[in-house]
């Protein structure tokens, strides 16, 4: 579900992947990404970042090194977060191979090369956004250093956090699902990414009912617990002058508290 919130955070991720090879960006190039209609907007060609020559201890550059275009995976990692950033403009309607390339500023013939087709691409980004998502929960979920309690908290700070709750976020979400509808591989995709986010919740839930001491069903608690945050994200999302993130995420805290102490009380 994650992606990229603003070109801060994705011109970072893109030096802190090539700092060890002194990366540098062409100026041309520092305005890859904007933010524009609630979503992500690609200016210029990925490939027009080079690995520029190592330096000596001097600051000297080391001579005989050519500059080199990014790999193929990296192009193709860049080609997917151009698709859902061209969900997001466009909606999932108005999203096709034509809209990506024109924004990406590459050829039709160099996405073709890496995906078979619309349907692969998107299939592929859907993948990539899913596993960033989940990765993301599950470092919290997992982590048993912390207490299930203090785990929780993280998880509904993740939830309400404005990297998750901003239009570009909801605009691909929404374009995906959209997508999903006449494409049965998207949709199967979808299917699983909610059961491994409910395994992970399911984690989480069976450590808060051993420190509780409480008697419930993690899976019903884990699948409502899941279903509720979505909720209250997908509506953050749609309507974030309406909703105060902050006092939502309080009253919600509130109401789990109650609801455990209900069921620390109830009679076995």
């Amino acid at each position: 579900m994650l992606l990229f919130a603003d070109s801060t955070v994705l011109l970072q991720t893109i030096v802190h992947s090539y700092s060890l090879r002194q990366v540098k960006l062409y100026e041309c190039t520092i305005g890859i990404f904007n933010q524009r209609d609630n979503g992500l907007h690609f200016q210029t060609a990925a490939v027009q970042i080079y690995n520029y020559p190592e330096t000596g201890r001097d600051g000297s550059a080391v001579t005989n090194q050519k500059r080199q275009r990014l790999n193929p995976e990296d192009r193709r990692r860049l080609m997917l977060q151009g698709a859902r950033a061209s969900l997001a403009k466009y909606g999932a309607q108005g999203t096709g191979v034509r809209e990506i390339c024109k924004d990406l500023g590459v050829s039709p013939g160099l996405l073709t090369h890496y995906f078979d087709g619309k349907d692969s691409l998107f299939l592929a980004a859907y993948h990539d956004m899913a596993q960033q998502y989940l990765s993301e929960v599950r470092a919290i979920t997992g982590d048993t250093r912390l207490s299930a309690e203090e785990r929780l908290k993280q998880l509904f700070q993740l939830y309400f956090s404005d990297e998750w709750s901003n239009g570009g976020v909801i605009g691909t979400y929404t374009g995906f699902w959209s997508l999903s509808q006449t494409n049965p591989e998207l949709k199967s995709a979808f299917e699983e990414t909610f059961q491994e986010q409910r395994s992970a919740f399911e984690l989480l839930i069976k450590s808060l009912i051993e420190e509780r001491c409480i008697t419930v069903d993690s899976e019903t608690f884990a699948t409502f617990l899941l279903v509720f945050l979505e909720g209250v994200w997908f509506e953050s999302c749609l309507n974030p002058k309406a909703v105060d993130k902050a006092r939502i995420q309080a009253f919600c805290w509130d109401w789990l508290e109650c609801y455990l102490a209900a069921k620390s009380t109830a009679p076995a």
